[in-house]
Parts: C-alpha cells; structure tokens; sequence
C-alpha cells in the first residue's frame, strides 16, 4: 500500500517535530547532568526531592475529561515550590 499525500505531510511534519524536540531537550539534559554532577548535594536535598515528588504524584493521577482539553494539575504545586525556594541563578 502506499501512502496518502496527508500521510506523507504528517510524518514529515512529525520528523522536523522529533528534529525540534530533540535540538530542545538535549542541551537541557546536559545541562541538567553537568550541574548535578557539581552540585549533587542540592539535588538530593530531601525538601526539594519531596516537591518533586508531590508534582509526580498529582501529573500521574488520572482526570476524566474531553480529548481535547489539555492542562496539568501539578501546576499550582510547580509555582508553590518556585515561591518557596530561592531562585537558582544567580548563583
């Protein structure tokens, strides 16, 4: 079988998509990496590890709602945890 020209379209789209997330994700993952490697200490900060938690617990939980309604519930506790800490830059 071969593929429709909206088949075609999409995956094309989809590869620049995958090219975009990748040219995102990966400095950011070697920043991370760098920085935990510095500074492993702040890290595992047991306070820091259990808002992390908490924003991994409520991302998980399941919602019933429309397909096309898209919306995070850990949102509330990611801006609670950003007015509890210090910023991290500057140093």
């Amino acid at each position: 079988m071969s593929e429709s020209p909206l088949q075609a379209e999409s995956y094309r789209r989809g590869a620049k998509l995958r090219a975009y997330e990748l040219l995102v994700v990966l400095p950011v993952l070697l920043w991370l990496g760098t920085t935990f490697s510095r500074h492993h200490r702040e890290f595992l900060d047991w306070r820091i590890l259990v808002w992390a938690a908490a924003v991994a617990i409520v991302d998980l939980l399941p919602i019933r709602g429309s397909s096309e309604m898209a919306f995070s519930l850990s949102f509330p506790i990611e801006l609670s945890a950003a007015l509890v800490f210090s910023p991290a830059w500057p140093p």
